[in-house]
């Protein structure tokens, strides 16, 4: 059985499913295929599709469904926000763009590295660019401050 959701002003911050033996399988990127044969049910179950969609195979519905969405003008609760600031990523290449690509949570960037990309990065879908601005409020309200 294969399902594939396509977002539409909602966004998939973390594309992921726990297995019955307690696997947890994440997609972290576009065609980031990840399988698994359970140790319990012997079945193999897999994801893919980083945040840009969500495609499962096999009896998903043994699974426990570990996504994490926002929906376009959704407004969230402490909790809902700490759940997405640990679990939405953004590749960086370091200060120099010369490092090799590292998988970063909001909350690890500095607060330069967030206003540098908000000024830079142009294309970002309107939700990506909220959270940023949501980030930077949340960082004011709470007394943190992130050096590079």
């Amino acid at each position: 059985m294969e399902k594939d959701i396509k977002m539409n002003k909602i966004m998939l911050i973390k594309n992921s499913y726990i297995t019955p033996d307690g696997t947890v399988l994440i997609s972290e990127h576009t065609h980031d295929y990840k399988s698994h044969k359970d140790k319990i049910t012997d079945k193999i179950y897999a994801i893919d599709g980083g945040n840009d969609y969500s495609r499962t195979i096999g009896d998903i519905e043994d699974c426990i469904d570990n996504r994490i969405f926002v929906k376009e003008g959704e407004s969230f609760t402490k909790e809902k926000f700490e759940l997405i600031r640990n679990n939405f990523k953004w590749g960086t290449y370091g200060k120099n763009g010369k490092s090799p690509l590292k998988l970063k949570n909001l909350n690890e960037l500095s607060n330069e590295h967030i206003d540098n990309i908000l000024k830079t990065q142009t294309h970002l879908k309107h939700l990506v660019r909220g959270l940023f601005l949501i980030e930077k409020e949340y960082r004011i309200k709470n007394y943190i401050f992130l050096e590079d």
